[in-house]
């Protein structure tokens, strides 16, 4: 499976130094180019680079485990169904 995600605190200030996290549109105009899958983007607003700090970090927490079906297909399980 090759199907990238990007999530980013959009007060990163590591990560949206070189990069607008402001939206995830500002993100994938950035990041998309170093990619060959299209990539997924999810930008917390009220975060820096740890998500899962976030005082209100189950909103990432959800989004993230909710990821995988929202982009893989049954022939992406890796059973061969």
């Amino acid at each position: 499976m090759d199907i990238p995600v990007d999530a980013n605190g959009g007060t990163d200030s590591w990560a949206c130094t070189a990069v607008d996290c402001s939206t995830a549109d500002t993100v994938r105009v950035a990041e998309q180019p170093n990619f060959s899958q299209p990539l997924t983007i999810y930008v917390h607003a009220r975060s820096g680079h740890c998500l899962a700090l976030a005082a209100d970090g189950e909103e990432s927490a959800k989004f993230v485990a909710a990821w995988p079906g929202r982009v893989l297909t049954p022939d992406d399980s890796g059973n061969g169904s």
